[in-house]
């Protein structure tokens, strides 16, 4: 893969896993599909970005793309909704770098509501796909 490539999707990863630590109502971001496989069919030049994060509450995320302002140079944003009714942003960066963000409600904040809800909904069969945490706020973790 080309290195400029692969190096700019990894900026973006870490540009928002920082947004994700610094916003108080995240709890988890993942990142799944190709770009987390590392084995079986390993992200191409081509793959986008794909990432599950965990909130307490969707709204802010729905109403408005002003969340992405922290995040880079948006040439291209817009929502739509997964098959289960999920808010997904598809966000084209500058570079022409593709990411997709899924926004996910957690029912109460507990540190293991994470785990129940992708037990509850069956997302662990999007999860076995490849999955990687680019991280979990824990009740250690500052708010």
């Amino acid at each position: 893969m080309n290195d400029s490539v692969a190096a700019d999707y990894e900026a973006l990863e870490a540009r928002f896993t920082a947004w994700a630590q610094a916003r108080p109502d995240v709890r988890a971001l993942l990142v799944v599909g190709s770009r987390a496989r590392q084995e079986v069919h390993p992200a191409d030049r081509w793959s986008d970005l794909d990432l599950i994060t965990f909130v307490l509450d969707v709204a802010p995320y729905v109403r408005d793309r002003q969340w992405l302002d922290a995040l880079g140079d948006v040439w291209l944003a817009f929502l739509e909704q997964t098959g289960a009714e999920d808010p997904e942003w598809f966000i084209m960066f500058e570079g022409v770098r593709d990411v997709d963000v899924v926004f996910v409600a957690l029912p109460e904040d507990d540190p293991a509501a994470v785990a129940r809800v992708v037990q509850a909904r069956g997302m662990d069969v999007v999860l076995r796909r490849g999955c990687a945490r680019s991280w979990t706020r824990t009740a250690a973790s500052p708010a």
